[in-house]
């Protein structure tokens, strides 16, 4: 409601993925990283945060992407491994409940310019709803 009219949001998914199954609450603390840092701290005129889910190379893939504020290199590149008390908290939580449960190769991949906005994509399996 605090935000009505600051920015567009999408959410598309293919029928592909509507069937699979995924972790609890991964999602939404990045959709609240977009729109806290990327859009709110920045100020954008119009805001947009798109999120997607798709197939690719055999994984579940979660984008969610805004056109806000963007990261440093440096900043993005420790992100998922700072110390505790440093940002990127939940991002490092999501990213760390993603590798206990399926693996190291699944979890998030960050890419972001500044001035431009990010782009976070979570990887996880397939599993489908059949699957015990």
């Amino acid at each position: 409601m605090r935000f009505q009219n600051k920015f567009e949001y999408t959410i598309t998914a293919g029928d592909e993925v509507l069937s699979l199954k995924t972790l609890k609450l991964i999602v939404q603390p990045i959709v609240e990283n977009a729109i806290h840092h990327g859009l709110e701290e920045y100020m954008v005129d119009r805001g947009s945060v798109s999120i997607s889910a798709y197939i690719e190379d055999g994984a579940l893939i979660y984008k969610i992407e805004d056109n806000g504020a963007g990261m440093p290199v440096e900043q993005v590149e420790t992100i998922l491994t700072a110390p505790a008390g440093k940002s990127g908290i939940g991002v490092r939580n999501v990213h760390e409940r993603i590798q206990l449960t399926f693996g190291k190769e699944y979890g998030i991949r960050i890419h972001s310019v500044e001035d431009e906005g990010t782009q976070v994509y979570l990887r996880l399996p397939l599993i489908r709803e059949d699957t015990p």
